[in-house]
């Protein structure tokens, strides 16, 4: 495997400047090697788009492991999308993305919440057990 890193970056520098490093991760596709006693031990690279990721545990409950409880509730495709794209965040917290149109996906953001499939939590959403068991049926149909 070969990888071409912006600059290695000490375990101590990543412990003091994390946030900063994460950020240029996100704005410039940045990729930092994480070197512990000048031996190269971790890679902070960006991630691709739409990436679902289980998290391996007792502890963790997966998205995927979700038993429909809601009613049928009518989603735009807009909505489900949103839906789609909760579901694929590492840690589960979605942000509108500035791609998209923002009033028409608050809209839809307002509609999923309403519905009971995503929740405001510490000022991002997250999907609900209700969203996660939607998402296994859209992407059941969907075929993905």
């Amino acid at each position: 495997m070969e990888a071409t890193a912006t600059r290695c970056v000490p375990v101590r520098e990543l412990a003091r400047s994390a946030g900063s490093l994460i950020s240029q991760i996100e704005a410039d596709g940045s990729v930092f090697a994480v070197s512990r006693h000048g031996r190269i031990v971790a890679l902070l690279v960006p991630l691709p788009d739409r990436l679902v990721l289980e998290f391996d545990g007792p502890s963790s409950e997966s998205w995927a492991d979700a038993e429909p409880e809601c009613e049928e509730v009518e989603l735009s495709p807009l909505q489900q999308d949103i839906l789609i794209d909760a579901a694929s965040t590492p840690t589960g917290y979605w942000q509108i993305p500035e791609s998209r149109d923002v009033p028409s996906a608050l809209r839809a953001v307002g509609h999923l919440e309403l519905a009971g499939l995503l929740d405001r939590t510490h000022g991002a959403l997250r999907l609900t057990k209700a969203g996660r068991a939607v998402v296994k049926g859209l992407l059941r149909e969907r075929g993905g």
